[in-house]
């Protein structure tokens, strides 16, 4: 029986997923700036 994935689908584990990257940085970097003070360096 043949397996249906496709060739170019390789298994990524999960501390080399990009994804778990991306988020982890918007977690650290990203949610601390909804607690900073709007400044308004225009005026």
């Amino acid at each position: 029986m043949k397996s249906k994935h496709s060739p170019l689908a390789a298994h990524v584990s999960f501390a080399q997923n990009r994804l778990f990257i991306t988020f982890t940085l918007f977690i650290l970097i990203g949610l601390p700036s909804i607690f900073l003070p709007e400044e308004n360096y225009g005026t």
